[in-house]
């Protein structure tokens, strides 16, 4: 990056006098040149600062501050040039006139960005140039512009991927893959500290946790039109990318590379299995598959009719964001309750329920158990202490040999909810009925900490409990998270599975889409019912 160290007082006060259109035309006239042709070459030469300046100034409470601002503006006359510069200053301009004004009044400054800078990425005649401004409260914020110098023409996300032959769905693949195996390192090993998996708050707080990745993983956040990157040139790409966080704002912006033309998985991995149930790990992904087998304790042909799988069929696993080095098929209880557990090249472990799965619709990881690092391994054996002891479970061994019961961590998981999903919902719901009429009811949905749940139907003077009972963690897509619930009214059940999509739980928005069984609210085909939080 080339920043230019100009001091220019004169520059300052116009400013502070909020003439950001003189500055964007100050830009501009720099770049009066005309279009560089093939033959000249790409380079910073070709950007220049219409602002420069960084120091430090101390306020009328003697509290010191620092400043950087390094505004970037490119050296074309063409319109989309000029559109892009217009859009710089747009950004930026009134906010370091506002800054420069406190300065030079010594005053706390009142507005937002304390540091703005740019890079660049040039491959041939395409610029790419991102602006990173930090706030005064350590917040990041970031934008990114596409430029041709040869042909003058601002270039879309699709047309950048385009000119690198990447398929948008392989780049949006990668580009959760990243953000997740980003939320991963910085949550997986931390885990909940000072807790153990017997602690009462272990479930909820590792559920959090869970749900900060889902969110981190949702789908409304990966809107091609609204990705920020820049291209490497060696097939990789720079990418700017909301990251959930358990602090603070929630989510921060961060860097991280995007590798679309490489799997997350080792390549003709490894595989496991424990009876007539198999992991492996192919080059498209996890997956599971079953054989006809009966060793004398469990015998395939009886859990098939009740699973529903068929034999030497793969069925791949969905939400597997991991980089992936080995996997482990273990089973619980005294019965035959399978998992796959993933190991990760960092040492960490994603779990799969695989029987819930299938029954549920949806076989899907339930994402990293958290506070296990630098793991090594897998053994099967016996639960020790508890009501439980002698029952089969599965440990994880880390690199010091010591063992970690990996039940205990899944059981206290499932039976909990997140805390953006409990309270109390409200929808409308539009029932359609034979004939061609409809009518429509409203209907109130609770959801309790541990995973408790009703559903009411809501009359004129009165609410009727439809069901109530309780809901099970199983995994996690871009979807949302998937829960499987075993909801009663009275002796009648109602079993099914559906996802939770708080993406915009933050203005009280909960999507609840079906999967399979009951359809609870009975939401379109490939639909789901929108509810609305409930205050008071």
């Amino acid at each position: 990056m080339k920043q230019h160290r100009i001091l220019f007082r004169a520059l300052s006060a116009l400013l502070c006098l909020g003439l950001c259109a003189a500055l964007t035309a100050c830009g501009n006239q720099r770049g009066n040149d005309p279009e560089p042709t093939q033959d000249k070459t790409y380079n910073d030469s070709l950007i220049t600062e219409v602002l420069s300046e960084e120091g430090t100034f101390t306020d009328e409470f003697d509290q010191d501050w620092d400043y950087s601002y390094y505004i970037p503006q490119l050296v074309s006359d063409t319109a989309d040039a000029k559109a892009i510069n217009a859009e710089i200053m747009g950004s930026f301009g009134d906010d370091v006139a506002a800054a420069l004004e406190s300065i030079s009044a010594s005053q706390m400054p009142q507005i937002y960005f304390e540091d703005i800078s740019w890079r660049s990425w040039w491959n041939d005649s395409l610029l790419s140039l991102s602006i990173e401004a930090a706030g005064w409260v350590d917040n990041m914020s970031y934008q990114v512009y596409h430029y041709d110098f040869a042909s003058g023409k601002r270039l879309t996300n699709a047309q950048v991927l385009d000119r690198f032959d990447v398929d948008e769905a392989d780049f949006l693949a990668a580009l959760r893959r990243a953000a997740a195996q980003t939320y991963d390192a910085a949550y997986a090993p931390w885990g909940v500290p000072e807790l153990s998996p017997d602690d009462e708050n272990f479930g909820p707080m590792c559920i959090e946790l869970a749900s900060m990745r889902a969110w981190t993983v949702a789908a409304e956040n990966y809107e091609l039109e609204s990705a920020m990157f820049c291209p490497n040139g060696d097939g990789t790409f720079l990418a700017f990318q909301p990251v959930g966080s358990v602090a603070g704002a929630s989510w921060y912006y961060k860097e991280m590379t995007v590798k679309p033309a490489e799997s997350e998985w080792q390549t003709g991995g490894a595989q496991s299995g424990y009876g007539f149930v198999s992991a492996v790990l192919n080059d498209d992904g996890p997956a599971v598959y079953f054989t006809r087998h009966s060793d004398g304790m469990f015998d395939s042909e009886e859990y098939r009719p009740y699973v529903g799988f068929s034999y030497d069929m793969e069925y791949p696993i969905d939400g597997c964001y991991g980089d992936y080095e080995d996997v482990f098929v273990g089973t619980f209880g005294n019965g035959m309750e399978p998992y796959a557990f993933l190991l990760t090249k960092d040492g960490t472990v994603e779990y799969v329920n695989i029987f819930r799965g299938f029954e549920s619709g949806i076989l899907c990881s339930g994402g990293p158990l958290y506070g296990l690092g630098e793991i090594v391994g897998f053994e099967n054996g016996e639960r020790e202490g508890g009501y439980e002891e002698g029952c089969q479970t599965v440990y994880a061994v880390d690199k010091s040999g010591a063992r970690y019961d990996l039940a205990t961590r899944i059981i206290a998981m499932s039976n909990s909810m997140p805390y953006m999903v409990t309270g109390d919902w409200r929808a409308e719901v539009t029932h359609r009925v034979d004939g061609g009429g409809s009518y429509t009811g409203t209907y109130d949905l609770s959801f309790s900490e541990n995973g408790f749940t009703s559903v009411e139907d809501v009359m004129e003077d009165a609410c009727v409990l439809l069901c109530g009972g309780y809901c099970s963690y199983l995994g996690m897509t871009e979807q949302g998270m998937f829960y499987s619930f075993n909801l009663y009214n009275g002796s009648e059940a109602r079993d099914g599975t559906f996802t939770l999509d708080f993406y915009d739980s933050w203005s009280d928005t909960l999507l609840v889409a079906p999967v399979s069984g009951v359809n609870l609210f009975d939401a379109p085909e490939g639909g789901c019912t929108a509810f609305t939080r409930l205050y008071g």
